[in-house]
């Protein structure tokens, strides 16, 4: 495998985990890795009413639904 096809590949991977990270975040109450992170980013946790994690669509033609731009 060259230097292209193993970023290709961790990149896929890093795209596959952001589902997994976002209904973590979205089980943060019972979710006792998400409350370690939300504290290493600096939230207190008594603090947090709520937390809405959503998945970014990789693909530019989705992105309408998130009203981002190119």
């Amino acid at each position: 495998m060259d230097k292209s096809e193993i970023g290709s590949a961790t990149a896929k991977g890093g795209f596959a985990n952001e589902r997994v990270v976002c209904e973590k975040f979205n089980n943060w109450k019972k979710d006792k890795e998400a409350q370690i992170w939300l504290k290493i980013v600096g939230y207190n946790m008594e603090k947090i009413d709520s937390v809405n994690a959503i998945h970014i669509p990789t693909r530019i033609k989705k992105l309408h639904n998130f009203v981002v731009q190119k």
